[in-house]
């Protein structure tokens, strides 16, 4: 689990940990500047690169190896995401939802519009001390997290199944859900 730059660390890990990480759950997933393969993201000049969002490191000898491949997560995965002015750079939601495709696993994309009362953005989630105020964010992670590792039938059915609350609350239009990977749909 992880936010922003700690959210590029988890779909990393999960890349490459197996079946160690059995879930993997993100908050504003930075665009990796390219965006996700096939799609009109793809193209963008500049990007976070530009930027100096990434750079080259021992552990990644290019920037774009430093960033996170969604299409790499076995994962059943959650990606929440925001609709605020500094997530449009950050972590659009276009990019989020062609993220969400990418996942080889069940996965989830939330997309919220509001926490605590006021417009949600990038450092929504993080600690009130901090500025933000994640109550939006708390109760689906906890559900995703009860239903994945716990296997809490009651909890998953805020994602999966007939109508998942997720879908229905309106706080969190332009969510989705998906119970199986169907294959690259080539956003864009």
């Amino acid at each position: 689990m992880g936010h922003s730059q700690g959210a590029t660390g988890a779909v990393r890990a999960g890349e490459h940990a197996g079946s160690f990480i059995s879930t993997v759950v993100t908050f504003s997933l930075p665009w990796n500047g390219q965006g996700p393969t096939g799609s009109t993201w793809d193209r963008s000049a500049g990007g976070p690169q530009a930027l100096g969002w990434s750079g080259p490191n021992p552990d990644c000898p290019t920037a774009q190896d430093c960033w996170p491949d969604p299409a790499a997560l076995h994962q059943p995965t959650l990606l929440l995401s925001t609709r605020g002015p500094v997530d449009a750079v950050i972590a659009n939601p276009a990019v989020e939802r062609c993220y969400f495709e990418e996942v080889r696993a069940p996965a989830a994309l939330g997309v919220v519009r509001q926490s605590g009362g006021a417009r949600a953005d990038h450092v929504s989630i993080e600690d009130a001390t901090k500025g933000g105020n994640p109550s939006a964010f708390l109760g689906y992670a906890t559900a995703w997290l009860l239903a994945e590792l716990r296997h809490d039938a009651r909890a998953g059915t805020l994602f999966f199944g007939k109508h998942p609350a997720l879908l229905l609350a309106a706080n969190w239009a332009g969510s989705r859900v998906k119970r199986e990977y169907a294959g690259a749909s080539g956003c864009g």
